[in-house]
């Protein structure tokens, strides 16, 4: 394959560990750079913010610019139960103030991952099994709550050590 400085918005894809790669589109803004924050989750970043994503660990991307979310979605963490980390997914219609924050089993608020506006798209967010403090949390059921303008919703999760 010949040298390319990826300007002009091609991702490439490979599931040999870089022995072969194969074009999944070109977009047609230019990208800055493509991030993991696991092996599934990931998007891809623009000028203008990020732009697409992936849940398949590249496989496929959406255009998150031109997919608006139709309805408030809360998802289930993935993986669940996680050790030492998680990603939580959820998605925005309109454009909202959003919390999204971790409870213990007796209601106590132990972290803060969302507090301030968004604009309306899909988002994922790294939960790392720890306090606002930066404490490591013992093994058990925690519950994560977002909240986005009158949508409250809160799901269970289990971190496994």
């Amino acid at each position: 394959m010949g040298q390319n400085d990826f300007t002009d918005g091609t991702i490439l894809f490979s599931s040999d560990l870089g022995e072969n790669w194969s074009s999944q589109g070109v977009y047609s803004n230019p990208l800055n750079s493509v991030d993991f924050i696991s092996s599934t989750s990931g998007w891809a970043v623009g000028d203008s913010g990020i732009i697409l994503h992936t849940t398949n660990g590249g496989v496929s991307f959406v255009d998150d610019v031109t997919t608006q979310p139709t309805e408030f979605i809360l998802e289930q963490n993935y993986p669940n139960p996680f050790n030492p980390s998680t990603v939580i997914s959820y998605q925005l219609p309109v454009s909202s103030d959003v919390t999204l924050n971790v409870y213990d089993i007796l209601g106590n608020e132990i972290a803060t991952l969302v507090d301030e506006y968004k604009p309306a798209r899909r988002y994922e967010v790294e939960f790392s099994g720890h306090s606002d403090e930066g404490q490591n949390l013992s093994s058990g059921v925690y519950f994560y709550r977002l909240q986005a303008g009158d949508f409250v919703q809160t799901k269970k999760m289990i971190l496994l050590k």
